[in-house]
């Protein structure tokens, strides 16, 4: 198992790439994180991580690749974590922009952004281009909602 940290080139960044920290996953993280699938399914127990792996892999998708990702939570008040996380995460990018009202959206030099959404009302989820998702306690989620959100990744 690698515990080097992950160097990420920013735009602009050529001469002192930022470290994007990946060093802290355990070896079951790090499976899913190195995976080269398209879609990943992790369920797993109660503390093992999914959040703030899932987070990092939102962070690296929109500061990295330019990409829209979306974090969809059964209510807002489940993705508060999540969105904690994401701040921690950024909190060393330079350039990073927060909007916390009216959305809580992280956005990124690279053009990327990362936003907290709710599936309370399943039409706010529908139309968006996205290139990483995460369905964050999914089964909470009302099979009526799903609709909207299929085939919303590329």
């Amino acid at each position: 198992m690698s515990r080097t940290p992950k160097v990420i080139p920013f735009p602009g960044a050529d001469e002192n790439p930022l470290v994007l920290r990946a060093d802290w996953l355990h070896e079951g993280q790090r499976e899913v994180y190195d995976s080269p699938a398209r879609f990943k399914v992790v369920v797993c127990g109660r503390q093992w991580g999914k959040t703030s792996l899932a987070a990092l892999t939102c962070v690296e998708e929109a500061a990295v690749r330019g990409g829209k990702a979306w974090w969809v939570s059964p209510h807002y008040k489940e993705g508060d974590h999540a969105w904690e996380i994401l701040l921690f995460l950024c909190k060393d990018i330079p350039g990073v922009q927060v909007e916390r009202r009216p959305h809580y959206r992280v956005h990124f030099p690279s053009g990327g952004s990362v936003q907290v959404h709710s599936a309370d009302n399943p039409d706010s989820l529908r139309g968006a281009t996205l290139s990483g998702l995460v369905m964050d306690e999914a089964a909470k989620i009302d099979r009526q909602e799903e609709p909207a959100t299929a085939g919303a990744t590329r």
